[in-house]
């Protein structure tokens, strides 16, 4: 159960910093809606999947560590 709300707290802050990458985003806007919502999804995937990694990474090398 621990593990359900920090992958979903993960997945949050991932799409909180998907959106303020699109918002900050300095490129002109595609008129292409489709395309913007591949981006979003992309980034929020590409987020996720990093700070996922890096998370259990460092939680197995800590327990791993300490015994």
């Amino acid at each position: 159960m621990k593990d359900k709300i920090t992958l979903l707290t993960i997945f949050v802050i991932s799409i909180c910093l998907s959106v303020f990458g699109l918002w900050v985003d300095s490129d002109p806007s595609n008129p292409n809606v489709m395309t913007t919502v591949f981006e979003l999804v992309a980034m929020t995937l590409l987020f996720f999947v990093i700070v996922t990694t890096l998370y259990f990474a460092t939680k197995y090398t800590y327990r791993k560590v300490k015994q």
